[in-house]
């Protein structure tokens, strides 16, 4: 016997100022992305396990099968894959014990509208998902799993653009709106080498600390970017940025590392090294393009194709 499904779905993100500097309370600005995770819950009796199958716009990328209500996992195709999935699922079983509590059959369908690896929130859109599921406080479920800030929950919570901050170990996330008029010269691109958020925190730790005391500097540039009424004027800031984040922790900017020769600048967003980057020019989308394809990078986003830019978009879904 099947009842009723349960559907549940949270937006995906891109950090556009604050990286790395937003875990020492500075203000950060994010935007979330119009493709999002969904996952679809649907209870079957007289079975005792979880079916877990998890696809992206390729197709089924993992899958695996665990006892009810012990989370023991039985059958994986990925064992590190399911071992995250399991930890995340003893967490919300933690906060509301009553989740998963009985050995009656679950199948659970997740569905990402972007490519797992692109590093758009992944993560994130899942613990949303799951402590939507779960009724239990998406940051308590996030900060027994995760390092980060918390600016992509929140991006996947409120699927508008916003400002994040972390006061007193509280999340604080304004809500705002963002649809510069020169939108059309901003474009994303993925480099291809997703990011682990933990393991790169855990890496560059004692580098965040040296960010300690720029509170004040990072949180104006966010102000910044939001509020810069010209290409140039946010083109500025995003090299400001990109500057202060290089000098402090001894990185090597992406335009100098990759792209020296871009008619325009570059920056780096969220995790530097790898996911994706924001490329600001003059010059036409076509020129644009042509430009990161012949670099070998293919995958690249119009500011329309990707970007959520108000609240009343995100409930369309």
């Amino acid at each position: 016997m099947k009842l009723a499904k349960e559907k549940y779905y949270a937006h995906g993100k891109l950090l556009i100022s604050g990286e790395y500097a937003v875990l020492n309370g500075a203000l950060a600005f994010a935007l979330p992305t119009r493709q999002g995770q969904w996952i679809i819950v649907e209870r079957e009796y007289d079975q005792g396990e979880l079916f877990w199958t998890a696809s992206d716009i390729n197709g089924r990328w993992f899958s695996c099968v665990m006892l009810l209500p012990s989370l023991v996992v039985k059958i994986t195709s990925d064992n590190v894959r399911s071992e995250r999935l399991r930890r995340l699922l003893l967490a919300a079983k933690d906060l509301n014990p009553l989740f998963l509590s009985t050995d009656e059959g679950i199948r659970v369908d997740s569905y990402l509208e972007f490519y797992h690896l692109w590093g758009l929130g992944s993560s994130s859109s899942l613990i949303a998902t799951i402590a939507a599921w779960a009724k239990v406080d998406s940051f308590k479920l996030f900060r027994k799993v995760s390092l980060g800030s918390g600016y992509d929950l929140a991006c996947s919570i409120h699927g508008t653009p916003l400002l994040y901050q972390i006061n007193k170990d509280q999340p604080k996330s304004e809500v705002v709106t963002f649809l510069p008029t020169y939108h059309k010269n901003i474009h994303f691109v993925y480099l291809g080498l997703k990011q682990d958020t933990n393991q790169n925190l855990e890496e560059l730790k004692e580098r965040i600390v040296l960010l300690e005391g720029m509170n004040d500097t990072f949180s104006k540039l966010s102000y910044k970017f939001l509020h810069a009424n010209s290409l140039h004027q946010f083109s500025t800031y995003m090299d400001d940025h990109e500057k202060l984040i290089a000098e402090t922790m001894n990185l090597l900017p992406v335009k100098e590392r990759l792209f020296p020769d871009f008619n325009g600048h570059i920056k780096s967003l969220g995790a530097w090294g790898g996911d994706f980057i924001m490329a600001t020019s003059k010059d036409s989308g076509e020129i644009v393009r042509n430009y990161f394809s012949r670099k070998g990078f293919n995958i690249i986003f119009s500011f329309n194709d990707i970007i959520l830019t108000s609240s009343e978009e995100s409930t369309s879904k």
